[in-house]
């Protein structure tokens, strides 16, 4: 592989055998190189396959960030990736330059609080856990000693990459997990969440939740299941029906009749748990 561009003496541009720009990162991979040398193959750490727009993104991000936070993003997205979390490129433009910040934050002594934690942890476990180890990483590469109101924050980003989300939209599903949960505590509803049942419910809510940050909707609006739905759950219909005036005041989304008609069935599972 030839170099194509050096963006500085450990990361630069080059092609793979079908042509394809490729950034191509490792310890002292370009010191005195120039462009169009051969790469020695030997110091190669780690090849990002990006995409036009995200490696002109790359280019900028690489002049105004330390090295050792892609390589901790790096270990990151292979932790990731152990535990099944598939993750767009996206992870590798927002983290890095998320971990600068904070060790910068941290130094000049700012802390933040995250107000969604509580909510990460519950709604997202998964990810809350792997960002848990994350912290580890950074600090074992950074000195720096992060709060653990930073795993959620890293959490967070790990939930947009899975989903391709910005992070306004991450923010908006964890929101409205913490308001249908609220919601349905206030009618004091026991919910089962050690259960199948609750899992199942929350896997639910999260894509629900994720139509509603795209302003998506299901493809079908089935009147006679609806009706089905509405007669046999009576009970949970009701819920379902606060919960989506809800949705509708607070997202500005129209909840449509099948989409309550599912969100009813998961409810009538916990009522009758």
């Amino acid at each position: 592989m030839k170099i194509q561009k050096i963006l500085n003496n450990n990361v630069v541009i080059t092609k793979d055998s079908n042509g394809n720009e490729i950034i191509v990162r490792g310890l002292g991979i370009a010191f005195q190189k120039r462009r169009g040398e051969e790469l020695d193959k030997d110091k190669i750490e780690k090849i990002y396959i990006l995409n036009n727009e995200k490696i002109s993104k790359f280019q900028q991000m690489i002049t105004q960030i330390d090295d050792k936070y892609l390589a901790i993003c790096d270990e990151i997205v292979e932790m990731a990736k152990i535990n099944n979390l598939e993750l767009s490129d996206s992870i590798y433009l927002n983290l890095p330059d998320h971990l600068q910040n904070v060790v910068q934050r941290l130094d000049d002594g700012i802390l933040i609080k995250n107000n969604a934690l509580t909510d990460i942890k519950l709604f997202y476990p998964q990810e809350y856990q792997i960002a848990i180890e994350a912290l580890a990483i950074a600090e074992s590469k950074t000195g720096t000693i992060f709060p653990k109101d930073e795993a959620g924050f890293i959490a967070m980003h790990l939930i947009n990459a899975e989903h391709s989300l910005s992070n306004k939209q991450g923010k908006q599903i964890v929101k409205l997990l913490s308001v249908v949960e609220e919601f349905l505590i206030q009618k004091e509803i026991d919910l089962p969440k050690n259960s199948y049942v609750y899992e199942r419910f929350l896997t639910h809510l999260k894509y629900f939740a994720l139509r509603i940050v795209e302003g998506k909707k299901v493809l079908s609006n089935d009147e006679e299941f609806s009706l089905f739905i509405k007669n046999k759950y009576s009970q949970a219909y009701k819920l379902a029906t606060e919960i989506a005036k809800i949705i509708e005041s607070e997202f500005v989304y129209v909840v449509d009749d099948e989409e309550k008609s599912y969100l009813t069935i998961h409810l009538a599972k916990i009522l009758h748990h």
